[in-house]
C-alpha cells in the first residue's frame, strides 16, 4: 500500500512540474493601432456612377494596404477585419453632361497585435 501512495504521489509531482513549465512559455502580446493615408484620383463622366465609386474604394484599399505594412514593419499581425476608414472625395455631386476630376483621400486606422518576447 506504501508503495502505490508513494508511486501515486511522484506521479502528481511530475505531472505538476511539467504543467509550471507550460505555463511560463505562454507568449504575451499586446494591441496597438497603426494609421494609414490613401489617395485616388481621375476624370469621371456624369453617368457613370461607378467611376467615383471606384476611385472611392480605391483610396480606401491604399490607407489599409499602408496601415496593413506599418503593422507588418513594427513586426505585428494586421487585425484587418477591425479596420475603419474615413474617406472624401471631391467633388461630391458630378454636375450632369460633364467631365470632372475627382479627387479621395483616405484616413484608415486597424488594430495591430504585437508580441512582445
Amino acid at each position: 500500500m506504501k508503495k502505490i501512495l508513494f508511486l501515486f504521489l511522484g506521479l502528481i509531482l511530475a505531472c505538476s512540474h511539467s504543467y509550471a513549465e507550460e505555463i511560463q512559455e505562454v507568449e504575451v502580446s499586446r494591441i496597438t493601432y497603426v494609421d494609414g493615408s490613401g489617395y485616388s484620383s481621375g476624370f469621371c463622366r456624369s453617368n457613370d456612377y461607378f467611376c467615383p465609386k471606384d476611385l472611392h474604394d480605391r483610396s480606401e484599399s491604399d490607407g489599409k494596404y499602408q496601415a496593413q505594412t506599418r503593422c507588418y514593419l513594427n513586426h505585428g499581425t494586421p487585425l484587418q477585419y477591425t479596420a475603419t476608414c474615413n474617406t472624401y472625395c471631391s467633388p461630391a455631386y458630378i454636375p450632369p453632361n460633364s467631365n470632372t476630376y475627382v479627387t479621395c483621400n483616405s484616413n484608415c486606422r486597424m488594430q495591430c497585435e504585437v508580441k512582445d518576447n
